[in-house]
């Protein structure tokens, strides 16, 4: 039972560092290669924006490369469009735009993480196989979901009554246009959530990059579903 415990406590710091190591190269190279500022790779505190209230989550970056990882641009069509509920400074608007998607969007709460992600996009945009491009000040609580969005990304940017408004947004947008909407859920608090929702289909998990042989259950993928035509969710 000892040597257990302790194969388990080196096996924790173990995956602590390779996690680490995993968070700085990805900042070193995106910091360097595409102009991200220092901040995109660190949690950005609502409170020090004045913009902190009850169900709101503070900017927490997103794993670069977990976008690729969950969706394969194969399932990518011409006329898919993108967006991201709670960009940030625009990490996975700029994965997505490399993607073969007709528009990619990006909408945050916060003006002056939409002015950094803005930055990078523009000094980056010769770069993308999307060229349309558009990042929006908005509360993702309360915004209108486009009716041509068919991938949606949401990492958690609110939670509690503000994510339940959230996830109304993208369902009254396939009602009034019925399609296929894909969601990308990173947080595995409310999977159970979403899971419990018979207008909301399970599809994949994430794949790890480097660390494969852990659980990744916190990113997973979900389908939205048409409204039964008896009247039903």
């Amino acid at each position: 039972m000892v040597l257990r415990e302790a194969a388990l406590r080196v096996g924790r710091r173990t995956r602590a560092l390779l996690a680490h190591i995993e968070w700085k190269l990805d900042a070193l190279v995106l910091n360097r290669r595409f102009g991200f500022p220092r901040e995109a790779a660190e949690i950005v505190w609502l409170a020090d924006l004045g913009l902190a209230e009850p169900g709101r989550n503070s900017y927490s970056p997103s794993s670069w490369g977990a976008l690729k990882s969950i969706l394969p641009a194969s399932e990518v069509r011409p006329d898919d469009v993108f967006i991201d509920l709670g960009c940030g400074m625009g990490r996975v608007v700029f994965e997505a735009a490399g993607y073969p998607f007709r528009r990619v969007l990006g909408v945050d709460i916060a003006p002056s993480l939409v002015e950094a992600a803005s930055a990078v996009i523009e000094r980056n945009r010769h770069k993308f196989r999307c060229r349309d491009v558009e990042l929006a000040v908005a509360d993702v609580a309360t915004y209108r979901v486009p009716d041509d969005v068919t991938v949606a990304y949401v990492a958690s940017p609110v939670e509690g009554a503000l994510f339940e408004a959230l996830l109304r947004r993208l369902i009254e947008s396939v009602d009034r246009n019925p399609r296929r909407l894909r969601l990308i859920y990173v947080d595995p608090r409310r999977n159970a959530v979403l899971e419990a929702d018979r207008r909301i289909a399970h599809v994949r998990n994430w794949r790890r990059g480097l660390r494969r042989w852990e659980p990744a259950d916190y990113i997973r993928m979900y389908e939205i579903l048409p409204a039964d035509p008896l009247g039903g969710r």
